[in-house]
């Protein structure tokens, strides 16, 4: 495979917002950092209101609302309990990202430039605009299937989506496992993501399945199972 692509993707809007995707540099691991943390804490509302609208929720907040009123005939109580159940709720969906946080942190993103630009195979990228970095992707190999790839770390900090720099950044992505003989590049997300899995989609990949990952007794977030397949070498990036 070929270690290396060209370092760098620019991509002109206009003169006043350029955006540049080029790969990544010692020197952008503390903002990358940042990006991926908060892009991950800016998920723990959609998780939160999956959680919330599920059957164990309701069924728990039901029993203990009846059983808080049967004990203490108190509104205010009773009230009170249901706020209870609310506040756990969300502490547990946050839960959720702090653990992926920690694990990736420890992983992969220990050690950026080592993970992923001294391997061969491996790619990080960060997008600018004008002139700060506001957005990340990265790709590895499968090392179990050596002919795909998987994606990971897809963010754009919070003021600057919409702006097509996911798209910008998913090209960057297509265009270097294409000069590296992968065949398929993989990728999973949580199906409360909407607007990723839009971008996916409009962009090539197709949903493959679905796993139910348990995250406390009852309660379970689902993740969503992407494939691009690139033996056709004519795929266009939206």
């Amino acid at each position: 495979m070929t270690s290396r692509s060209n370092s760098h993707f620019r991509h002109v809007g206009s003169q006043k917002s350029q955006v540049i995707v080029r790969g990544f540099t010692a020197v952008d691991e503390q903002r990358v950092k940042e990006i991926f943390k908060m892009g991950m804490k800016g998920h723990t509302m959609s998780i939160f209101k999956f959680l919330l609208a599920s059957v164990p929720t309701l069924v728990i907040m039901l029993i203990t609302t009846l059983i808080s009123w049967w004990f203490s005939r108190s509104v205010i109580l009773t009230l009170c309990v249901c706020l209870v159940d609310v506040v756990m709720l969300y502490l547990t969906s946050y839960l959720v990202f702090v653990n992926y946080c920690a694990t990736r942190l420890s992983t992969d993103l220990k050690d950026i430039k080592k993970t992923y630009m001294d391997e061969a195979g491996n790619r990080f990228w960060v997008a600018e605009y004008e002139g700060a970095v506001v957005g990340t992707v990265s790709l590895k190999q499968d090392k179990e299937n050596p002919i795909t790839a998987e994606l990971f770390t897809m963010s754009v900090a919070k003021g600057y989506r919409g702006l097509g720099i996911s798209r910008k950044l998913l090209n960057a992505v297509v265009e270097f496992a294409i000069q590296n003989k992968y065949e398929k590049v993989i990728l999973s997300t949580l199906m409360v993501m909407h607007p990723a899995r839009q971008l996916y989609e409009r962009n090539g990949f197709q949903l493959t399945g679905t796993q139910k990952y348990n995250i406390l007794f009852g309660y379970y977030i689902i993740i969503c199972l992407y494939s691009m397949d690139l033996k056709n070498h004519n795929i266009k990036v939206d």
